[in-house]
Protein backbone atom coordinates (compact mmCIF):
# COMPACT_ATOMS: atom_id res chain seq x y z
CA UNK A 1 0.00 0.00 0.00
CA UNK A 2 1.47 3.34 -1.02
CA UNK A 3 -0.70 5.54 1.19
CA UNK A 4 -3.64 5.34 3.56
CA UNK A 5 -5.90 7.63 5.52
CA UNK A 6 -6.25 6.93 9.20
CA UNK A 7 -6.91 8.61 12.52
CA UNK A 8 -5.57 8.49 16.03
CA UNK A 9 -4.25 6.57 17.78
CA UNK A 10 -3.04 4.72 14.65
CA UNK A 11 -1.80 7.89 12.98
CA UNK A 12 0.77 8.51 15.71
CA UNK A 13 1.85 4.88 15.51
CA UNK A 14 2.51 4.91 11.75
CA UNK A 15 6.21 5.84 12.09
CA UNK A 16 6.70 2.81 14.36
CA UNK A 17 5.98 0.48 11.43
CA UNK A 18 8.74 -0.44 9.01
CA UNK A 19 8.61 2.04 6.14
CA UNK A 20 5.81 3.98 7.78
CA UNK A 21 5.67 7.72 8.06
CA UNK A 22 3.06 10.45 8.21
CA UNK A 23 2.67 12.49 5.03
CA UNK A 24 0.28 15.07 6.45
CA UNK A 25 -2.18 15.50 9.29
CA UNK A 26 -5.14 17.72 9.94
CA UNK A 27 -2.80 19.79 12.12
CA UNK A 28 -1.19 21.09 8.90
CA UNK A 29 -4.60 21.62 7.31
CA UNK A 30 -6.86 23.12 9.96
CA UNK A 31 -10.50 23.45 9.02
CA UNK A 32 -10.06 20.91 6.23
CA UNK A 33 -10.93 17.64 7.90
CA UNK A 34 -13.88 18.50 10.08
CA UNK A 35 -16.46 16.68 12.11
CA UNK A 36 -19.89 18.19 12.36
CA UNK A 37 -23.20 17.60 14.03
CA UNK A 38 -25.90 17.13 11.44
CA UNK A 39 -29.65 16.77 11.78
CA UNK A 40 -32.39 16.67 9.21
CA UNK A 41 -34.11 20.02 8.73
CA UNK A 42 -37.47 18.54 9.72
CA UNK A 43 -35.96 17.25 12.98
CA UNK A 44 -34.48 20.69 13.73
CA UNK A 45 -37.81 22.36 12.99
CA UNK A 46 -39.80 19.89 15.12
CA UNK A 47 -37.28 19.65 17.98
CA UNK A 48 -35.60 23.04 18.37
CA UNK A 49 -35.12 22.55 22.11
CA UNK A 50 -33.28 19.25 21.59
CA UNK A 51 -30.95 20.81 19.01
CA UNK A 52 -30.35 23.84 21.23
CA UNK A 53 -29.64 21.66 24.29
CA UNK A 54 -27.17 19.54 22.31
CA UNK A 55 -25.38 22.64 21.06
CA UNK A 56 -25.18 24.13 24.56
CA UNK A 57 -23.93 20.82 25.99
CA UNK A 58 -21.22 20.72 23.32
CA UNK A 59 -20.02 24.24 24.14
CA UNK A 60 -20.06 23.42 27.83
CA UNK A 61 -18.01 20.26 27.23
CA UNK A 62 -15.45 22.13 25.11
CA UNK A 63 -15.09 24.82 27.78
CA UNK A 64 -14.70 22.16 30.49
CA UNK A 65 -12.08 20.38 28.42
CA UNK A 66 -10.10 23.59 27.91
CA UNK A 67 -10.23 24.43 31.62
CA UNK A 68 -9.63 20.87 32.87
CA UNK A 69 -7.65 19.04 30.18
CA UNK A 70 -6.34 16.26 32.44
CA UNK A 71 -9.77 15.43 33.82
CA UNK A 72 -11.38 15.72 30.39
CA UNK A 73 -8.77 13.39 28.89
CA UNK A 74 -9.45 10.80 31.57
CA UNK A 75 -13.22 11.07 31.08
CA UNK A 76 -12.80 10.53 27.32
CA UNK A 77 -10.36 7.64 27.80
CA UNK A 78 -12.73 5.92 30.22
CA UNK A 79 -15.74 6.63 28.00
CA UNK A 80 -14.34 5.04 24.88
CA UNK A 81 -12.08 2.46 26.45
CA UNK A 82 -8.70 3.81 25.41
CA UNK A 83 -5.54 4.33 27.38
CA UNK A 84 -5.06 7.86 28.68
CA UNK A 85 -1.94 8.38 26.54
CA UNK A 86 -3.91 7.46 23.41
CA UNK A 87 -6.38 10.26 24.15
CA UNK A 88 -3.56 12.70 24.85
CA UNK A 89 -1.97 11.76 21.51
CA UNK A 90 -5.27 12.06 19.67
CA UNK A 91 -6.06 15.46 21.11
CA UNK A 92 -2.68 16.81 20.00
CA UNK A 93 -3.95 16.94 16.41
CA UNK A 94 -7.58 17.82 17.06
CA UNK A 95 -9.20 21.20 17.60
CA UNK A 96 -12.56 21.23 19.32
CA UNK A 97 -14.54 24.29 18.34
CA UNK A 98 -16.23 26.20 21.13
CA UNK A 99 -18.85 28.84 20.53
CA UNK A 100 -16.51 31.58 19.24
CA UNK A 101 -14.66 29.24 16.88
CA UNK A 102 -17.94 27.82 15.61
CA UNK A 103 -19.35 31.28 14.92
CA UNK A 104 -16.18 32.17 13.03
CA UNK A 105 -16.34 28.91 11.06
CA UNK A 106 -19.85 29.80 9.87
CA UNK A 107 -18.84 33.40 9.03
CA UNK A 108 -18.59 33.49 5.24
CA UNK A 109 -16.07 36.35 5.43
CA UNK A 110 -13.59 34.26 7.45
CA UNK A 111 -10.81 32.24 5.83
CA UNK A 112 -11.52 28.53 5.40
CA UNK A 113 -15.11 28.84 6.57
CA UNK A 114 -17.48 25.88 6.45
CA UNK A 115 -18.82 26.94 3.04
CA UNK A 116 -15.34 27.00 1.47
CA UNK A 117 -14.32 23.71 3.10
CA UNK A 118 -17.53 22.04 1.96
CA UNK A 119 -17.19 23.39 -1.56
CA UNK A 120 -13.62 22.03 -1.78
CA UNK A 121 -14.88 18.62 -0.67
CA UNK A 122 -17.77 18.77 -3.15
CA UNK A 123 -15.37 19.67 -5.97
CA UNK A 124 -13.08 16.78 -5.00
CA UNK A 125 -15.92 14.25 -5.08
CA UNK A 126 -17.26 15.72 -8.32
CA UNK A 127 -13.90 15.23 -10.06
CA UNK A 128 -14.00 11.60 -9.00
CA UNK A 129 -17.46 11.08 -10.46
CA UNK A 130 -19.14 10.43 -7.12
CA UNK A 131 -21.80 13.03 -7.86
CA UNK A 132 -22.53 15.67 -10.46
CA UNK A 133 -23.26 18.86 -8.58
CA UNK A 134 -24.26 19.92 -5.13
CA UNK A 135 -25.65 23.16 -3.80
CA UNK A 136 -23.95 23.38 -0.43
CA UNK A 137 -26.31 26.14 0.72
CA UNK A 138 -29.09 23.53 0.72
CA UNK A 139 -27.55 21.59 3.59
CA UNK A 140 -25.43 24.02 5.62
CA UNK A 141 -27.44 25.88 8.18
CA UNK A 142 -25.90 27.24 11.37
CA UNK A 143 -27.96 26.70 14.48
CA UNK A 144 -28.49 29.97 16.23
Amino acid sequence: MDAAVTWEPWLSRAPEREGGYVIATSKEYPKTIVDVMAVRSDFAENNPNVVKAFKEAWYKAVAFSEENPDEANQIMADGIGLELQDIVDERAGVTFFGKEENLEFFDQSSKDNIYEVTQRAANFWKTRGIFDDVNIDEFIAPIE
